[in-house]
């Protein structure tokens, strides 16, 4: 069942004021009943002007108010359409009364709008230039266009009605004429679908004053609709709900004017002046210097100056760098390895370090014999030793080498040799073959246990376990992976690998994703990337250091828009907010920037009492949730003028938000924790909230996605390379797996497309 929508407001007027004799007379009314049967029948709206003698213009007004409110309230049991056709009726009825007593001067300079919101519908009627706008997913519609009723006969002055029906997040903006003469349609849109209500006409009102006071007929209503939850989540104390511009006269808007022009020339100045001095500090003063240096450093060489101490010692330096670097080796201690007397060598008193450097030097050609045979035995023993690795083998070896008789030195190397052909190859095809027979008789009990897995997940996927007989065939399937390169059971491996991931699927109902490749991000992102975040037809890839980058959903082109280096500190999560066209990205010092979209800028956003250091943000409307870093804990900061409210506990209970990784919102908040478990919190209020018949463990789990368009919930795991699909009521809806998944940073969904951004690509997957 469709939520019912709440209606938060705001207003802005002009006082009343006269400038050669003209006088400009305007009203914002609305008004909401106290009583139960009034309000469901509905709420009124009225911006009116009218340019034309004071007293009577203000009558004019109270006469079109006064009907406007009794006529439409007369009957409760109408349909609100019925008693709005009926109130126009008998306003007319009233003007051409009026205008019959001799009252004709606001003929053609009357500018109202008149609006009922009743059942989430909204019934607008329009007179003269007075118009109203509808913004709804970041476009603007003019839904007063050609609905002006006659100027010239009273009975005809409202005459046609425009109905719509409202959806969550609407706003409308219902303007004056004199509105309309300051600012354009555009420059409003700015700020009705950037701000809270109250925020955008404080924002509107310093519009016009600094345009030259409020000299028009000036009057606005804003309107937002919003679920009753949302509504009762937003506080905004600190901004006024109604607006009065006071009167000036033209010789104080014309010094108004002349101060805004006297400053801007100034500002201009000390502009130009900064930008000059920047360039003599940064560019000029080190050019020169650095030319200077380079004259200096000519002179000096030609006069052949006397290096200083410092400038030899650096020299010195960087030569015995040198010489360390050039063919330098470690030298291990000789092994004390018994040799025949009569081949020792002469061996001097002094101890040898145990490693030493040296610089390599040719060999000297003297006694070339004895050095190549002393060092050939030498290489012979030592090889020996770690074939057969033990000191008794080899000193057995050469007690039988003792008891030979005495024979040439050289043919100690080809005795050596025949041993080496004799015993090596020996040694080797035993110890290989009792490494094969071993190692076959482990993979042999491997393919048996691998069979009692699979039977066990049968029986209890018999039982309903589906989650348990999932956990047994994923350890099954790792063990058999590990058997796919098998000397001895490579193909059995394959068909068993092939026959679990068969019926894993089916338990689990996975889907290998086979994603798309949608932009490639190599090159063009400056950091590890944060996430990616979808504005109208482009997602903004935000990264590590604060870089912002561009990548056009139809065709893939990415591009960068922002090098990192305009936030302070590291980029720990980051929240679009689409209305309004921006992304409010949170670092860990803490502070939180925000990229506007519209003129690419990133500029620092300020709260009230500062902000808390947190592990995620995301928004809601225009209002930040921040999941706490210091303890559970969800903190709500509300979007003012001037940046964003102190900080408002959201959780009634903070502990039931323990060891939370991420958080997502769609006017209920979803939070992840740190084992898997999925939480939903409404108004603060933990639900009783579980996934249904949960074939797998999400334990790895730390992605989340969802938003107040899609119907879904995404749950990712980079480590386990898969996405899951969880329905709002709890269904499980599949797990989309691929190894492309591994670097997974970020995830999202438009319609039924998944879309996954890794370490340096976008991904992209349709699901069913």
């Amino acid at each position: 069942m469709k939520k019912k929508l709440a209606l938060r407001s705001a207003k802005l007027a002009s006082e009343s004021q006269k400038i050669k004799g003209t006088s400009n007379v305007c009203t914002a009314y609305e008004h909401q009943p106290k009583d139960p049967d009034e309000r469901r029948h509905g709420i009124l709206f009225g911006v009116i002007d009218v340019n034309g003698n004071p007293k009577h213009s203000e009558d004019l007004i109270e006469i079109i108010i006064d009907t406007f409110h009794s006529e439409y309230y007369q009957d409760l049991d109408k349909d609100p359409l019925e008693s709005f056709e009926d109130a126009l009726s008998k306003i007319n009825e009233e003007l051409g009364e009026f205008t019959g007593n001799g009252h004709t001067f606001w003929m053609g300079k009357l500018n109202a709008i008149l609006a009922v919101y009743a059942d989430d519908t909204i019934h607008i009627t329009q007179t003269g230039k007075s118009e109203a706008y509808l913004y709804r997913g970041g476009k603007e519609s003019h839904i007063t266009e050609d609905l002006a009723g006659d100027n010239v006969n009273p009975l005809r002055t409202f005459v046609n009605i425009t109905s719509g029906e409202l959806s969550e997040g609407d706003k409308i903006s219902i303007l004056s004429s004199g509105i309309l003469a300051t600012c354009s349609p555009e420059e409003i849109a700015k700020y009705a679908t950037k701000y809270h209500p109250k925020v955008a006409v404080n924002h509107i009102a310093d519009m016009i004053e600094g345009l030259g006071g409020s000299y028009g007929q000036n009057a606005v209503i804003i309107l937002e609709f919003m679920t009753p939850d949302a509504l009762a989540n937003e506080v905004l104390d600190d901004e006024p709900d109604e607006i009065w511009l006071k009167g000036t006269s033209k010789k104080e808007i014309m010094a108004e004017r002349t101060t805004t022009v006297l400053q801007k020339i100034f500002k201009y100045i000390r502009l130009g002046a900064a930008v000059a001095g920047e360039f003599y500090t940064q560019t000029l003063a080190p050019k020169a210097v650095s030319a200077f240096k380079a004259v200096r450093a000519k002179i000096s060489g030609k006069m052949e100056r006397p290096a200083k101490k410092d400038e030899l010692s650096d020299v010195l330096t960087e030569t015995d760098e040198v010489l360390e670097g050039f063919e330098r080796e470690e030298v291990p201690e000789t092994e004390d390895i018994e040799i025949f007397e009569e081949d020792r060598p002469e061996v001097k008193a002094e101890s040898q370090p145990s490693y030493k450097s040296e610089i390599r030097i040719k060999e000297s050609d003297e006694a070339p014999g004895k050095a190549r045979l002393e060092k050939t035995k030498g290489s012979i023993l030592k090889n020996l030793g770690s074939l057969y690795g033990s000191a008794t083998n080899l000193k057995a070896i050469k007690r039988t080498k003792k008891k030979l008789p005495k024979i040439k030195k050289n043919y100690y190397l080809a005795i050596g040799v025949l041993v080496l052909l004799i015993f090596i190859p020996y040694l080797y095809i035993t110890k290989v073959g009792r490494s094969d027979a071993k190692t076959k008789k482990e993979e042999q009990a491997q393919l048996v246990q691998i069979d009692e897995k699979v039977a066990q997940a049968n029986t209890l996927a018999a039982q309903n376990e589906k989650q348990k007989a999932s956990a047994v065939l994923e350890d099954a399937l790792k063990m058999t992976e590990g058997l796919s390169d098998s000397k001895y059971f490579s193909e059995e491996a394959k068909k068993k690998l092939d026959e679990i991931k068969s019926q894993l699927q089916s338990i689990t109902q996975t889907v290998d994703a086979s994603p798309a490749i949608l932009a490639d991000l190599a090159g063009v992102a400056q950091s590890d990337v944060v996430g990616i975040y979808s504005i109208k037809n482009n997602f903004y890839v935000i990264g590590q250091k604060g870089d912002v980058s561009k990548v056009e959903k139809g065709s893939g082109k990415a591009s960068i828009i922002q090098t990192s280096g305009n936030v302070e500190g590291n980029v720990v999560a980051a929240a679009a907010l689409p209305s309004i066209r921006t992304i409010e990205i949170l670092t860990d010092k803490p502070s939180v920037y925000e990229y506007d979209a519209d003129d690419d800028s990133i500029t620092e956003k300020k709260a009230s009492d500062g902000w808390e250091k947190a592990v995620d943000i995301d928004s809601y409307g225009t209002s930040l949730y921040l999941l706490s870093s210091d303890g559970p804990g969800i903190y709500k900061h509300t979007r003012t003028s001037s940046g964003y409210s102190k900080a408002s506990p959201y959780l009634d209970n903070p502990e039931e938000a323990a060891n939370p990784t991420t958080l997502r919102i769609d006017s209920d908040v979803y939070i992840l924790g740190g084992t898997g478990e999925l939480k939903k919190f409404t108004s603060g209020k933990k639900q009783d909230f579980t996934i249904k018949d949960l074939p797998v463990t999400l334990s790895s789990a730390n992605k989340l996605y969802t938003d107040t368009v899609t119907d879904k919930v995404l749950i990712g795991s980079g480590t386990d390379k898969y996405v899951v699909v969880v329905g709002k009521d709890g269904t499980y809806k599949g797990r989309y797996i691929s190894n492309d998944f591994v670097d997974m940073k970020y995830i999202s969904i438009e319609d039924n497309k998944v879309y996954v951004a890794t370490k340096n690509k976008i991904l992209s997957f349709e699901i069913k």
